[in-house]
């Protein structure tokens, strides 16, 4: 693989690479419902000769092997799956060809269910699906097999006959009345299924358009993704809503259509209206972006727009553009059109050549003054007369590195001069009269500046030592208001102003932190709420609406708000369980201090329903420290210390009794990491068995414990069923579904031995395979989760003995990234919450009845980071998740309840005419947002 991705032109000449492109076309597909493309087996047949030529020369280099087919036609495929990911041409390859992927595959299954009804008429294309296959056709037929031309030239001849058939109904009436009456309900059955293919069609169809425009329209994707899963809500259209509800997990709202990469943008201080620039000079204004209804304009001009303004109260709204042409535009932000007419400034003498010296031009607080450095003069414009009402001498450009940026104060005549130089405490606030140049100084020798939304105060920030100092100062006199704050927080300390956005009065800061923001209040010195944060640009001002405070970013093509919390409600929690119902969290705070139990409904997180404090010195939760619940859900078990169990009631968290167990064992450094029971603690463990009681394992000692009064019941050895020679090997020890009984692995031994704690007899003996490592059976005892070398699951049945699924990919190919495996009743029913997904076998069924495809977190720094997966309740609605970059927690498995979040996000925008007219696939009337 290195000498692919390091050689890989060598391997394909640039004369082969157009052949190879289509060759590998053939070699790849894109499976229904899965964002990543596999490998392929393509015959011969389904190449040209020249295809095949390039074949036979890759095969030479191992990028690809040849072989015959059991029918004896020669075949091609990859050497390897690593490929698709590893060569870059390869995958820009695969990314350029991903939409036409994406239909050929559907274009597969399809193909595949008519073949197995025996080519049954009615499992032909549809209208609705040759229209779409006419987008493909034309230009890539030589991609399609003869197989699937044949299907497509079926479909058209199948729609050519019906349409004659229905001609020559017309002419024998009194036939089709009386054959009606005998076949009515044939035909109304026949019509359901035909409407039950159109709309699939239609879904694919706008999956496909989703895929098209999530570069350049995110919040459009968004729509198109909405009304797939509305008009037939497939596993593929439902896991397109997860991925983008994950992606959008921690937005308060998504705003797009600039459709190019924004440049720039400026908010009200409500953040309700923002216009915005592209870096190719395109212009919109977005409307009622805060109080929950999106609309949005694009801003007429004849020249490139590069800066955007608006006023505090969102009512006016201006740019200026390259060529130094400047207008405004009054904002009805709550109209359905919401941009009023535009009106032209004065032209400026010399705007045309000398605007651009690095400063962005100020509109004053209240919307009536713009002003802009041109060459050098400070033009000052009077928006109502459209006049400009003077010219004033500008600041100096310095030629020592350093910047400046200028803005009108809150008294509409001083400006304020922020100079910014290279390197630490280099910088100055300065407020100056533009006609007389008297100037006072109001702040200096700081590092980074910002101001409120209101002008009235300035955030500073200067290094001091290996500390920084953020400090809030009036700008009407310089006097510091509160205090200064210095992060006290380790994990949060860079020795670096990151000073990211300032609220309207200035005594709220957003601090960015690597991937971190931090609220302060700086009268009260004071965090205010912690939250994940991606890196992307940032508006400089926190918009503030009705309560809330907002963090305003833009990556991309897309504008994010990401609310901050004034209150520090995002729990930071170390181990998270959801009750059996699901309608509860019990959670371990991060520094181990205590636990609570919070709902779980959508806005009620921050309600607290009990709280516990753990003994001291607090034992800081470890990935292996799982909280454990009783069969029945009434009872909670929690490890407090390295062999100390605490027993508590689960709904109100009272102790009833506290449990000693036997000291582990020190833990071996030669061990591998824990594998099984959601990453147990090799040393220790705890559960609960079938009666109730509590059992711990330190090391091969099996202890039963009454759990409501903490007194020991029995005690079993499993080393009594160690070799007595060499090298004592691992041992795995968990529960069975009998009173006082547990199960014993010892590793390379094939035989699962059933134990009685009581007695210390073994009672049964399951033969599995040399490399099995641990075991888990369902709540009936005849069916069981096998896990054997590499974290590799099997799905067994016990009477008669075998294997009824697997192998299934390894769990643990992160061992870092907690997983979960549990059967969810006592009919075989096996979950996996792992490798970005969750699924649901049927060991009865033997196949995959259900899953949900998470698809890689957005975010993830590093990349190839997986979703962790902490607990799913027992009737698998509701899943405990952590995003490696974002906020994870409690998710509902319910596409109802992401279709509304993901409303809300985009302001429940709905499709414009102009998309409706535009867009090149049939949007349903329905609009995406509308209620259930």
């Amino acid at each position: 693989m290195e000498a692919i991705r390091s050689r890989g032109a060598e391997y394909v000449p640039e004369a082969d690479a157009p052949v190879a492109q289509r060759l590998f076309t053939q070699l790849i597909r894109v499976p229904v419902g899965s964002p990543a493309a596999t490998r392929r087996l393509a015959l011969r047949g389904d190449l040209s000769e020249e295809q095949w030529q390039v074949a036979q020369r890759l095969a030479a280099t191992r990028l690809l092997v040849t072989g015959r087919s059991a029918e004896g036609g020669e075949t091609v495929e990859l050497t390897h799956e690593a490929l698709i990911g590893g060569w870059e041409k390869l995958a820009r390859w695969v990314e350029s060809d991903r939409s036409f992927l994406v239909w050929r595959e559907s274009l597969r299954h399809d193909m595949d269910r008519w073949e197995r009804a025996e080519r049954a008429a009615e499992l032909l294309p549809t209208k609705v699906a040759l229209a779409g296959a006419g987008r493909w056709v034309p230009r890539r037929a030589d991609d399609l097999s003869p197989a699937e031309r044949a299907y497509l030239e079926a479909g058209r001849a199948h729609q050519r006959s019906r349409t004659r058939r229905v001609r020559g109904a017309w002419s024998a009436v009194s036939f089709v009345v009386v054959l009606a009456v005998l076949l009515g309900s044939l035909f109304l059955v026949t019509r359901r299924e035909s409407r039950d293919r159109d709309a699939l069609a239609t879904s694919r169809s706008l999956t496909q358009a989703f895929q098209d425009v999530a570069a350049t329209d995110p919040a459009q994707s968004v729509m198109l993704a909405l009304a797939a899963y509305r008009t037939s809500p497939t596993q593929e259209a439902r896991n397109q809503l997860l991925r983008l509800h994950l992606a959008y997990a921690d937005k308060s709202r998504v705003v797009s259509g600039l459709l190019g990469t924004v440049g720039g943008l400026q908010t009200s201080l409500d953040g309700n209206v923002v216009p915005a620039t592209s870096k190719n000079g395109r212009a919109m204004l977005f409307t009622g972006v805060t109080t929950g209804n999106v609309r949005s304009a694009q801003v007429p001009s004849v020249g490139q727009v590069k800066y955007p303004m608006v006023s505090t109260d969102g009512k006016r709204a201006a740019y200026i553009q390259e060529d130094g042409v400047a207008a405004w535009f009054p904002v009805h932000a709550d109209r359905a059109e919401p941009m009023g007419e535009l009106h032209k400034l004065a032209p400026a003498p010399g705007a045309a050549i000398g605007t651009d010296h690095w400063q962005d031009p100020s509109m004053s607080v209240d919307g009536t003054t713009i002003v802009h450095r041109v060459l050098d003069k400070l033009v000052w414009w009077d928006l109502d007369s459209g006049a400009i009402t003077r010219s004033t001498r500008a600041p100096t450009i310095q030629t020592d590195g350093s910047s400046d940026d200028v803005w009108i104060a809150a008294d509409n005549r001083t400006l304020l001069l922020r100079r910014t130089g290279l390197g630490v405490n280099n910088s100055a606030l300065t407020a100056f009269d533009p006609e007389t140049w008297e100037h006072r100084v109001v702040a200096e020798e700081v590092s980074a500046i910002e101001l409120s939304g209101d002008r009235t105060a300035a955030v500073v920030c200067g290094k001091q030592g290996e500390d920084t100092a953020v400090r809030l100062l009036r700008i009407s006199d310089g006097s510091p208001q509160g205090k200064p704050y210095s992060e006290q927080d380790k994990r949060y300390k860079t020795g670096t102003c990151r000073p990211q956005a300032v609220g309207a009065d200035g005594t709220r800061v957003a601090l960015w932190s690597l991937d971190t923001l931090r609220l302060v209040d700086l009268l009260q010195d004071k965090v205010l709420s912690t939250v994940p944060s991606a890196s992307m640009r940032w508006s400089s001002q926190l918009a503030s609406a009705d309560g809330k405070l907002y963090y305003v970013g833009f990556s991309e093509s897309l504008i994010t708000y990401t609310e901050l919390p004034t209150g520090e409600s995002v729990l930071q929690v170390g181990q998270q369980i959801l009750t059996h119902d699901g309608g509860r969290t019990i959670s371990l705070l991060a520094d181990g201090s205590a636990l609570q139990v919070r709902p779980t409904a959508p806005g009620t997180n921050d309600q607290l329903i009990a709280e516990a404090p753990r003994r001291t010195p607090f034992r800081k939760p470890r990935s292996t420290d799982l909280l454990r619940l009783s069969r029945d859900g009434r009872l909670l078990a929690d490890l407090e210390g390295a062999n100390v169990v605490a027993v508590l009631d689960a709904s109100t968290l009272r102790r009833p009794a506290t449990i000693t167990a036997a000291e582990p064992p020190a833990p071996d450094s030669t061990a591998p990491p824990p594998i099984l029971e959601d990453g147990k603690e090799p040393d220790f463990q705890h559960f609960f068995d079938l009666a109730g009681n509590v059992l711990t394992v330190s090391g091969t000692l099996v202890q039963q414990w009454d759990a409501h009064t903490g007194r020991e019941l029995a005690h079993y050895d499993a080393k009594a069923l160690l070799p007595t020679v060499g090298e004592v090997p691992h041992t795995a020890i968990g529960p069975y579904p009998a009173p006082n009984k547990v199960t014993v692995t010892v590793w390379g031994d094939p035989s699962v031995r059933i134990v009685d704690i009581t007695t210390g007899t073994v009672t049964e003996t399951v033969r599995t395979t040399e490399d099995v490592l641990a075991v888990q059976f369902d709540p009936s005892g005849r069916y069981f989760g096998l896990m054997r070398r590499g974290s590799i699951v099997e799905l067994w049945r016990r009477d008669p003995l075998r294997k009824e699924i697997g192998p299934l990919r390894s769990t643990a190919e992160d061992s870092a990234t907690p997983t979960v495996t549990q059967f969810l009743d006592g009919a075989g029913h096996f979950l996996i919450a792992a490798n970005n997904a969750v699924r649901t076998y049927g060991i009865e069924e033997r196949t995959l009845l259900a899953s949900y495809e998470f698809g890689q977190p957005p975010n993830a720094f590093p990349s190839g980071r997986s979703y962790a997966f902490m607990d799913i309740s027992k009737d698998a609605r509701t899943v405990v998740y952590a995003d490696p970059a974002g906020p994870g927690g409690v998710l509902p498995l319910d596409p109802r309840a992401w279709q509304s979040d993901l409303c809300r996000a985009i302001g429940n925008r709905t499709f414009t005419a102009e998309e409706r007219r535009t867009l090149p696939v049939r949007i349903p009337a329905r609009p995406p947002c509308a209620s259930a």
